[in-house]
């Protein structure tokens, strides 16, 4: 036993790691492999593909909200014409691979941390599987920590990893401005101990320049005035769940799997705030023993604050988990000491129920990341995740030339008795719904995640007046009329895709005796953690088109 666990503890690289490497690579192609892009992974393709270079770099990011390094490194392979899904994936991964590699052969971890932390939920499914710039932020994340202990006498090696954090999110500026601000009262507080400016000066002047390249990337992402927002989960959070997401956040990005785009229970969001409080006792106590705590609070207070009262999306979690194991590896560098209260614990509580609980809980905590990976790569393999299938309906029953109308966003007008089921399911359209307050003609997510499978615009109602732009504009104008009136001017579709509010775009006169026959209905689902959003998208056939495909069959309830 104490042999097995002396291996587990040792610094020293081998057959484990490598072994651990070749598990990661197998398992993230194999789920990567059954793996359907969803809308951000798309747009992003689409983005590239389409977009020039001017765009990208100076009018896109106003919309698109983080800097341009991702669509500049997509562009090359995107405008080339390589193959969609694969080349998407293998960028990505390539990434995801360097920043294991680096975790399993660079890092101060105990062998069996290194051999951990590549299997975890973010680092192997969201991460690793999902193709966003996620991957290039936990590269970075990796090399900022491996530089973070000669960044007095070797800065430049660190100030050139944290603008490469800055480039790839928004989030990165956040974390990386957080990091400078404490290095900077640092250097103050070196400066006021020895008075030698020149130890310090070149400290400052990288310092400049990491400021000077933060301040032009957020120039370049600050929202344009008729940027589309949709709203988050910041936009709607009460005083009571605000303070609960800044108690959870630590806790829900490393073991926890509460926080979703679906479950917002009040008995849930107190049990895990239970949970949230616990985990930050234990991390501010090792923060504050290993010497950390401010150079961790100030870069993930900006963080929460930013989550909570701007914009939050349940993926960014994984963030907040790349910044914890950067924090935990710079801490362990410096050889992480336990703080003595947990020492003192463990040598008073004797009674062996007690310890048994106690281990069996420590389990169970390690144990919940790696469940997240498993059920979210098992629901990958079995379950359509993103648009392929939409694409895959449509190539198969040869639909590319006919004119098809996706769905786009809209609010409607919802009366007080209403409720908030205002899904309405037909067996044929057009169909009456509730009066629509407002529409948003550009954001058309399934039309977007559908076109990187095709060559050119299949959908008559996307970027109808620019057909050339082929990823969905992130705006929110004020011509929703002439939009709508453009569709109009095109006929009536023959292929509707979700139930639609046909009677927005065209007259009653266009409408009378037509019929849009439901005949397919196509399944996908978001993942997240042991959770599986479902999706139905029904396929409409108009009435005088049926004929021409035999294959398709009237679906009755």
């Amino acid at each position: 036993m104490e042999h097995i666990k002396k291996i587990c503890m040792e610094q020293k690289r081998g057959k484990a790691e490598i072994i651990a490497l070749i598990f990661y690579i197998i398992g993230v192609c194999v789920i990567g492999y059954f793996h359907e892009p969803w809308f951000d992974e798309a747009q992003a393709w689409q983005i590239a593909r389409s977009a020039s270079l001017k765009e990208i770099l100076f009018e896109i990011p106003h919309y698109e909200g983080h800097p341009q390094l991702w669509h500049l490194v997509l562009m090359p392979f995107a405008k080339l014409g390589t193959p969609y899904e694969f080349t998407l994936f293998t960028i990505n991964f390539v990434f995801c691979l360097a920043s294991v590699a680096l975790i399993l052969f660079k890092s101060p971890f105990p062998k069996i941390v290194r051999c951990f932390i590549p299997f975890t939920y973010f680092f192997f499914y969201q991460f690793g599987v999902l193709s966003r710039p996620y991957s290039m932020m936990m590269l970075a994340f990796m090399l900022s920590a491996m530089a973070y202990s000669n960044r007095n006498t070797k800065p430049v090696r660190y100030i050139l990893a944290l603008c490469f954090l800055c480039a790839t999110s928004a989030y990165g500026i956040l974390f990386a401005g957080g990091l400078c601000i404490v290095w900077v009262i640092e250097i103050f507080q070196e400066y006021q101990k020895h008075k030698l400016w020149n130890k310090i000066s070149k400290c400052f002047f990288s310092l400049l320049g990491i400021l000077i390249f933060a301040v032009l990337l957020m120039l370049c992402i600050i929202p344009a005035k008729d940027c589309y927002y949709a709203g988050s989960v910041a936009a709607t959070l009460s005083i009571f769940k605000s303070i609960a997401y800044f108690l959870m956040m630590p806790f829900d990005s490393t073991i926890g799997g509460y926080l979703n785009e679906n479950v917002a229970t009040t008995g849930g969001i107190i049990a895990e705030c239970v949970g949230g409080v616990l985990f930050w006792f234990i991390l501010l106590e090792i923060l504050h023993v290993n010497k950390k705590l401010i150079t961790f609070l100030v870069p993930y207070i900006l963080f929460m604050i930013f989550s909570v009262f701007v914009y939050f999306s349940v993926h960014h979690l994984g963030v907040s988990t790349l910044f914890i194991v950067f924090i935990f590896w710079i801490m362990a560098e410096q050889k992480l000491e336990i703080p003595a209260l947990f020492i003192m614990l463990n040598q008073k509580v004797v009674a062996k129920s007690i310890r048994v609980l106690a281990s069996s809980v420590g389990i169970l905590a390690i144990c919940m990341p790696l469940a997240y990976t498993v059920i979210s790569s098992v629901n990958d393999i079995f379950y359509c995740y993103g648009m392929r299938v939409v694409a895959e309906f449509i190539k198969e029953n040869n639909l590319t030339d006919r004119k098809i109308m996706s769905p786009w966003s809209y609010t409607n007008e919802i009366p007080e008795e209403t409720g908030i089921n205002l899904i309405i399911w037909d067996e044929t359209l057009p169909v009456d719904m509730l009066p629509i307050k407002k529409h948003y003609p550009y954001q058309n997510g399934i039309a977007a995640a559908s076109l990187p499978y095709f060559d050119k615009n299949i959908f008559m109602n996307f970027n109808a007046e620019d057909k050339q732009k082929m990823y969905l504009q992130e705006v929110d104008r004020d011509d929703s009329q002439q939009v709508l009136a453009s569709w109009q001017e095109q006929g009536l579709p023959e292929i509707v895709i979700g139930v639609l509010p046909l009677k927005e775009v065209y007259s009653e006169e266009e409408l009378q005796d037509v019929t849009y026959y439901w005949v397919e209905t196509l399944k996908c689902g978001k993942i997240w953690k042991q959770y599986r959003q479902d999706q139905e998208i029904k396929i409409y056939i108009r009435e005088d088109v049926l004929a021409d495909y035999p294959q398709f069959e009237i679906k009755k309830y």
